[in-house]
């Protein structure tokens, strides 16, 4: 088995007379303009060859994306896990693609076979065997789901596959969560490497309990070229490496973790090519990607006419939401903002009742609990699409305002999520069958005992502050 890394979450293995590659995207950026690949993908490998098979993990726009995939024959066969239901899209394109049952073994060619399981979110992994080696493609399948579906799935793996040679984790953050929100006396530098060490000590976890010869982290290598998150670069990549984290709280026995950069190759066991990983630098991203990070930050002028062209989508949503949105304790106000726009949208929510208004969006009095800011054609995505909200909540395409870092614990951040997403039918119950008091106790009585898991998603509790 040869394995070449691409480029964030692509492989290149050659098995035998069996070629696959995984999760392609080098043609452009993703999620709108708001992710762009780094370092620059290694492409030499794929030049002149054939492919038999392109497995797909995941439905986010830097596993498939749309751009890369236009770019390779039609009879290539495609892999997805048969419960992610991605299959009519890729047919649409023009691709044949096997949709595995989840757990089956598949043989790809003589001697080779692979797997598919679906894990949490729409997410998949795959293991590909050659009769000789074991390699485990994990992407963004394991390290971002909860403690116990971690500890139901990782003893299965070592179940299955006890001698693994290969494991390609990720690490990465895959969210605007935390460092989209902009508050008084907020540490950015310290919030973003605090996040990203919780993901590097999560695949330090995965590996010391899989143990395999080699271990890689990878599909993590994106940068962000909007200015209002340009900072963000250097701290994430740099703050921590996962391999060091491994390092430092004890390898397993045997296994080599390797910071591995576009280029590198092992093969049967030996590393072939060492690319290894370098560090971020802001200074020179903005000196090489000048073109890019001005793409990036290009909003074209929004004319009041298409503003007011959305309100009729935001009050459909409203309306559909109403019985979940009024249960939210207390009033809030909140400016939702559009970029080079002179219109934005108040939402106000006073009581249980909850109304619009577009109003001058560059103006603020200093009445707004929170602004939320992000492109007009994101915002329309998120409104009409049942995913296109991830091109602001996984691609960063956002920014939440504060006035004062105490408005923070009132989480109406979280209603501005519902608020601004598309939604089939009104969210359950907020409190279940137990009112607001009964279910703030029970709880702040969880937390006390110790019984409630860490909240990924929690700003309050995830920002760190200077004065910390």
């Amino acid at each position: 088995m040869r394995v070449t890394f691409v480029g964030h979450a692509s492989l290149f293995f050659e098995c035998r007379d069996v070629t696959i590659l995984t999760d392609p995207w080098w043609s452009g950026p993703c999620f709108g303009a708001q992710w762009w690949i780094y370092p620059d993908p290694f492409l030499e490998v794929l030049e002149g060859r054939k492919l038999d098979y392109i497995y797909l993990s995941h439905g986010h726009n830097d596993h498939l994306h749309p751009g890369t995939l236009s770019r390779f024959d039609r009879d290539t066969k495609i892999l997805v896990a048969k419960d992610l239901d991605m299959g009519s899209g890729l047919r649409k394109m023009g691709f044949s693609v096997l949709e595995i049952p989840d757990g089956e073994s598949i043989e790809l060619g003589p001697g080779v076979n692979a797997v598919i399981r679906s894990t949490m979110g729409g997410d998949s992994m795959m293991v590909v065997t050659d009769g000789q080696e074991v390699c485990v493609n994990l992407n963004d399948a394991l390290h971002a789901t909860p403690n116990w579906f971690q500890a139901k799935f990782i003893p299965w793996l070592k179940k299955e596959y006890p001698s693994i040679d290969y494991v390609f984790c990720g690490y990465g953050t895959a969210s605007h969560f935390p460092n989209c929100y902009r508050i008084p006396g907020k540490d950015y530098a310290r919030t973003a490497a605090r996040r990203q060490h919780h993901f590097n000590a999560v695949w330090a976890h995965i590996i010391q309990e899989l143990k395999p010869k080699f271990a890689f982290p990878f599909a993590a290598d994106v940068l962000l070229f909007e200015e209002d998150l340009f900072w963000a670069n250097e701290p994430v990549h740099n703050s921590e490496r996962p391999v060091h984290l491994l390092r430092n709280s004890g390898v397993p026995h045997d296994t080599e973790a390797i910071d591995l950069a576009p280029g590198f190759v092992v093969e049967n066991g030996e590393v072939k090519s060492r690319n290894l990983r370098s560090a971020v630098s802001n200074l020179i991203l903005r000196e090489r990607y000048g073109p890019e990070i001005s793409k990036a930050n290009y909003y074209p002028e929004i004319p009041s006419s298409e503003v007011k062209g959305v309100i009729s989508l935001l009050e459909n949503n409203l309306e559909t939401c109403e019985e979940y949105l009024k249960t939210f304790p207390g009033n809030y106000k909140v400016l939702l903002r559009f970029r080079n726009s002179e219109r934005g949208i108040v939402v106000a929510k006073t009581g249980k009742r909850i109304a619009t208004q577009i109003v001058t969006a560059q103006e603020s009095d200093g009445s707004y609990d929170v602004i939320f800011t992000t492109r007009l054609s994101y915002f329309k995505r998120s409104m009409d699409s049942p995913f296109g909200n991830e091109i602001m909540f996984v691609g960063s395409g956002c920014v939440f305002d504060f006035p004062d870092s105490e408005i923070v614990k009132r989480k109406i951040h979280n209603e501005i999520r519902h608020i601004v997403r598309h939604h089939d039918s009104c969210p359950p119950p907020r409190y279940g069958n137990s009112s607001y008091m009964v279910h703030t106790s029970k709880q702040l009585v969880k937390r006390v005992l110790g019984m409630r898991e860490e909240d990924l998603y929690d700003l309050w509790d995830w920002t760190v502050f200077a004065k910390d």
